[in-house]
C-alpha cells in the first residue's frame, strides 16, 4: 500500500513501477479522502490537515516523483 501523501511511500512506487516495468505510460492521481465533513470551524483540525495531506499534496508528490522520467503516454496529453 502506498501513502500518497508521504514521499518516501511515493519514491519507492515511482522505482518499483521502473525496475519492474522500465517506464512509466500515464500518472493517474485518484487517490483521495472525503473527510473531514462539517462546518470548518468544528471540523477536527487534524483529519482536516491529513485531507490535504492526501487530496491536495499526494496529487504533487506523485507528479514530482515522475518528474524525472519521460512518460510515454498518448500524444494529446505530450506538450
Amino acid at each position: 500500500m502506498v501513502d500518497v501523501a508521504e514521499s518516501e511511500t511515493v519514491d519507492a512506487l515511482v522505482d518499483f513501477a521502473i525496475d519492474n516495468m522500465g517506464q512509466i505510460d500515464i500518472l493517474v492521481n485518484n487517490a483521495g479522502i472525503y473527510d473531514p465533513k462539517g462546518p470548518t470551524d468544528s471540523v477536527d483540525w487534524a483529519q482536516w490537515v491529513q485531507a490535504i495531506n492526501i487530496n491536495l499534496l499526494g496529487s504533487v508528490l506523485m507528479c514530482r516523483a515522475i518528474a524525472g522520467f519521460e512518460v510515454k503516454g498518448p500524444e494529446l496529453l505530450k506538450e
